[in-house]
C-alpha cells in the first residue's frame, strides 16, 4: 500500500512533488467535506441562548422506535416558570420566593434577586427545564403574576447509543442530522402524504404503548437496539484496547439493505448535544470519506472477472515491484511472491497483483465498475448529511496512470464506511445491492406505510458474485482463520491504509478496516469494522478482525443464522 518514487534523483524529486500535491489535494477535499458537514452555518443557531421571555412553542414531533418497539425518540414536556415583577408588591415577591424555592430547587434569595433586578419588567424567567409534575403543581396554584408554561422537548431514552442515527432537535425545535432532520416534515405533520401504500397488517402489540403518538406521525427503524448495543460496546472496548482515536461499526442485511446497527465513537448525548464538541455531531459512517485500503481489492478482482479482462484460473508474476506511470509499487510485506493466483492476491493482500488486474482492464472499464459499485456518489440513505466520497476520473487533469494502479488497492480514492459496505453488498447479494435504509416503516395515525427494499442497477453477473464469494472465503480461511466464526464460512477482506497528509502519506498513522459477510454461500449479514489510528497494533488483521470476530459470534445467535457445513482447519 505504499507508493514509492524511482531511484533516479531528478525523477525522485519530481515524483515527490507530485505525490505531495496529490496528498494535499485529497486532504483539502476531505477537509472541504468535513466543513460542509460539520460546520454548516445553520448549525450555529443551536448554541443560541434560551429566551428571557416565554418561548415560542415549536411543533411537536412523532415518536421513533426500533424494529421491535423499543422507544428511542419522543417528546416530553418541560416547563418555563416566570414572574411579572411589576405586578407584585415587595412582600408578595418575598412570599413567592419562599414558596417556589423548594419546588424549583433554588435558594429563595436567588429567586428574589431575579425579581428585584428588573422591578418594572412584565416577565422574568425564574427557571426553565422544570419537570412536568412540578410545572403542573405551580400552574395549579393560580398565583397572580406567576406563569408556568409547558413546552415540548425532544428526549432520547437511549442517549449516546442512537445519537448518530437520529441526530438531534435543538431548543428552538430545529432538527439537525440523521433521521430527525431527514424526516423533519413527516415527523411534525408538515408534509402531505401522497401516493403511499398502506399495509393491511396491524402493528404488533409491542408498539401499542407508543404508537400512534399525539402527533400521529411516527417512524419504525430497521435498527435493532440489542445489536446496536453489542456494536457500541465492542467499539468502545476496541478503542480503549487498541488505543484508537475513533471508529465505526456497521451491520446490515445485504438482502434488504436494512441497517441493523450503526455506531461511531466518539459519540455524544443528543439530550445534551450542546455540551459536546461540534465535530462529534456528524455521523462519520455517512459523512466522512476516507481511504479504505485493500478492501477495494475484492472489487477490483470482481470487476476484472465480470468484464472478462481476467479469468478465474489466471495467474500473474509478482516480482515485488511494478513500475506504473513513473511510480514504483511494492507489496506491503516488501516481498516478491512469484507466480500468484487470484486467491493469493486476496489472502496475501498483494498490491502488485491487484494493480496488474486494474491495468489489464484499463481505465475505462475499471472506473466504470467503480461507478457501478457506488464510489463517488451518495448511497441515498435516508439520513441527513451524507457525503459522496472522492474518485478522480481519468478525464481530470489531476489523474495519472499511476492512479489506475493505486486505486486498485484502495489508495488515492475515498469512500464513506456506508459506501464501502454497500459496494461489497453487490458481491454478497448476487450482483445486485439494495439501497441502505434506516427506516423500516412510516406510521400515519396508526396506519403502516412499509418501506420496501430498493435495488440498485445490477453491477455484476450473479455468477461473478458467487465466484468472488468463494474466492473471498478461501482467502479468509488461508489468510485469517478458517474457524473465524466456528461453524460458518466467512468471506471478508482487510484494509490497512496510510493516512494522507499535505506532504504525502504518514508512516505511522493508519486506518484499519475489515468488511465481511456470512455465511459465505448465502450471506445473511454483512459487517464493517473501522478503527482510526490504532497505536497498539497497526494491521487490520490484528485490530479490526478480532472486533468482527467477537461481534459475529454473537450475531449468529441473535439473528438465529443456521450454520453451514464448512470443515474446520486451515491450510
Amino acid at each position: 500500500m505504499i507508493v514509492e518514487d524511482s531511484s533516479r534523483r531528478f525523477q525522485w524529486r519530481v515524483l515527490a512533488v507530485a505525490a505531495g500535491l496529490s496528498g494535499l489535494f485529497l486532504v483539502l477535499i476531505l477537509q472541504l467535506i468535513r466543513w460542509q458537514v460539520l460546520e454548516r452555518d445553520t448549525v450555529l443557531t443551536v448554541l443560541s441562548a434560551p429566551p428571557a421571555s416565554p418561548r415560542a412553542i415549536y411543533p411537536a414531533r412523532g415518536r421513533i422506535l426500533d424494529r421491535y418497539g423499543q422507544l428511542i425518540a419522543t417528546d416530553v414536556y418541560r416547563w418555563d416558570v416566570g414572574v411579572s415583577p411589576n405586578a407584585l408588591r415587595e412582600q408578595e415577591q418575598e412570599q413567592l420566593a419562599q414558596t417556589l424555592a423548594p419546588l424549583l430547587g433554588r435558594p429563595p434569595e436567588e429567586l428574589l434577586a431575579k425579581m428585584r433586578a428588573a422591578p418594572e419588567a412584565s416577565y422574568v424567567l425564574l427557571a426553565d427545564e422544570v419537570e412536568e409534575p412540578i410545572g403542573e403543581q405551580i400552574a395549579a396554584m393560580n398565583w397572580f403574576g406567576v406563569s408556568a408554561e409547558p413546552y415540548p422537548r425532544r428526549y432520547y431514552p437511549q442517549g449516546e447509543l442512537t445519537a448518530h442515527v437520529l441526530g438531534f432537535v435543538n431548543l428552538e425545535g430545529r432538527a439537525f442530522y440523521g433521521v430527525e432532520e431527514f424526516y423533519q416534515e413527516f415527523l411534525t405533520g408538515a408534509s402531505a402524504l401522497r401516493n403511499v401504500s398502506y399495509s393491511d397488517a396491524p402493528l404488533p402489540t409491542a408498539f401499542d404503548p407508543y404508537i400512534p403518538s399525539p402527533v400521529g406521525r411516527d417512524l419504525i427503524l430497521t435498527l435493532d437496539t440489542s445489536i446496536q448495543y453489542l456494536a457500541e460496546t465492542e467499539l468502545r472496548r476496541a478503542l480503549e484496547y487498541y488505543g484508537a482515536q475513533a471508529g465505526t461499526i456497521l451491520i446490515m442485511n445485504p438482502k434488504t439493505g436494512e441497517i441493523l446497527a450503526m455506531v461511531n465513537a466518539p459519540s455524544f448525548d443528543p439530550n445534551r448535544f450542546y455540551e459536546a464538541p461540534r465535530n462529534r455531531w456528524a455521523n462519520s459512517a455517512i459523512s466522512v470519506p476516507y481511504e479504505p485500503g485493500s478492501v477495494v481489492k475484492v472489487l477490483t478482482l470482481a470487476a476484472g472477472l465480470d468484464s472478462g479482462a481476467i479469468t478465474p484460473d489466471q495467474t500473474f508474476v509478482d516480482n515485488g515491484v511494478l513500475e506504473v506511470g513513473g511510480y514504483t509499487i511494492r507489496n506491503s510485506d516488501r516481498r516478491a511472491h512469484g507466480t500468484i493466483t487470484l486467491t493469493d492476491i486476496l489472502a496475501r493482500s498483494l498490491n502488485v497483483g491487484a494493480a496488474q488486474v486494474s491495468l489489464a482492464m484499463g481505465p475505462a472499464i475499471f472506473y466504470h465498475y467503480l461507478k457501478r459499485f457506488g464510489f463517488g456518489q451518495v448511497t441515498e440513505v435516508d439520513m441527513a448529511g451524507e457525503a459522496p466520497g472522492i474518485v478522480k476520473a481519468p478525464t481530470s487533469p489531476l489523474w495519472s496512470e499511476s492512479d489506475l494502479a493505486t486505486n486498485a488497492y484502495g489508495q488515492g480514492l475515498a469512500v464513506t464506511p456506508l459506501q464501502l459496505i454497500t459496494a461489497l453488498s453487490f458481491i454478497a447479494n448476487d450482483g445486485v445491492a439494495m439501497r441502505p435504509h434506516i427506516v423500516r416503516a412510516m406510521v400515519d395515525r396508526g396506519r403502516v406505510i412499509p418501506i420496501r427494499p430498493r435495488p440498485y442497477q445490477r453491477a455484476l453477473q450473479a455468477e461473478t458474485a458467487r465466484l468472488m464469494r468463494a474466492l473471498m472465503a478461501e482467502a479468509t480461511a488461508r489468510g485469517i482463520d478458517a474457524d473465524l466464526v466456528p461453524g460458518y464460512k466467512v468471506a471478508g477482506k482487510t484494509g490497512t491504509a496510510q493516512v494522507p497528509t499535505p506532504t504525502g502519506y504518514s508512516e505511522e498513522a493508519v486506518i484499519t478496516t475489515y468488511v465481511a459477510f456470512l455465511p459465505a454461500d448465502d450471506p445473511q449479514v454483512i459487517v464493517l469494522v473501522k478503527l482510526d489510528r490504532p497505536t497498539r497494533f497497526m494491521w487490520a488483521s490484528q485490530v479490526a478482525v478480532p472486533v468482527f470476530q467477537r461481534i459475529a459470534n454473537k450475531l449468529v445467535r441473535i439473528l438465529d443464522i443456521p450454520p453451514d457445513t464448512m470443515a474446520s482447519g486451515s491450510e
